[in-house]
């Protein structure tokens, strides 16, 4: 093989490796709600868009129990996957933490949830995504009573939503107080201040670990996690890619 030829391939894969995630991954719809024991029956309008996703944080040991997680949550009859699951059974007083996704969703349905043993007080916040690929990336939960959380993102251009959820330890959320990490796009408490969460999005996140932190509120009753969303890399990067794979297979051959 020539070196021209070789030099244009590493040109073209080093062109691939900085624009294959250029396009940003955009939010829309964003809405919070306040239940008490379920949200079943929220109208929710997702519009055209890649991913549906639902932040939940709820009041944990109600009554003494520890199994007030959510345990299924639905849109139009089609269920959610759940991403990421803070489900306090050790008692700790930390209050329950969730992240649910679905991909391809309708533009338009019901939310409909299924609430373990005695849960009580929730809020939860909705949005749909854009510009993302399939599934969720990497995931993280803080230890307890933590407002930072660490997160060791895999794709190039990502979007990291995280969640600060508070309540689990009395009428401790006092979102009003917190700071969000990149762009805050909820805050909410439910009466009384039993539960609540306020939620950050950081876009375009590179692969590599970093620190999410929020500041201000309660230091008892909280939980931290964060759930990451993929780029789907731009038209124009596929057909590079496309054509660095042809160089390397032309100089497979003449080699």
């Amino acid at each position: 093989m020539k070196t021209r030829i070789l030099l244009a391939g590493l040109a073209t894969s080093a062109l691939v490796a900085n624009s294959a995630y250029a396009a940003s991954i955009t939010t829309s719809n964003i809405q919070s709600f306040q239940p008490t024991s379920s949200f079943d029956g929220t109208n929710y309008a997702a519009g055209v868009v890649d991913k549906l996703v639902v932040i939940v944080a709820g009041e944990h040991n109600f009554g003494g129990s520890t199994d007030g997680q959510i345990t299924s949550i639905t849109y139009g009859g089609v269920n959610l996957l759940n991403a990421v699951d803070r489900n306090p059974v050790d008692g700790s007083n930390t209050t329950v933490a969730d992240i649910w996704y679905l991909d391809n969703p309708a533009a338009a349905g019901v939310l409909d949830a299924t609430v373990g043993g005695n849960g009580n007080n929730y809020v939860y916040t909705v949005l749909g995504l854009t510009g993302t690929v399939d599934g969720v990336g990497a995931t993280a939960i803080s230890a307890v009573n933590s407002k930072s959380v660490d997160l060791n993102a895999l794709g190039s251009d990502s979007l990291v939503i995280t969640s600060h959820a508070m309540g689990g330890d009395g009428n401790t959320a006092n979102v009003g107080s917190v700071t969000a990490p990149g762009s805050e796009i909820a805050s909410l408490e439910a009466g009384n201040n039993f539960a609540g969460h306020v939620v950050g999005v950081t876009n375009g996140v590179g692969a590599g670990n970093a620190t999410y932190s929020y500041t201000g509120g309660s230091t008892g009753g909280v939980v931290t996690i964060a759930a990451e969303f993929q780029a789907v890399p731009e038209p124009g990067s596929l057909a590079l890619l496309g054509l660095g794979g042809l160089m390397i297979a032309s100089r497979r051959r003449r080699g």
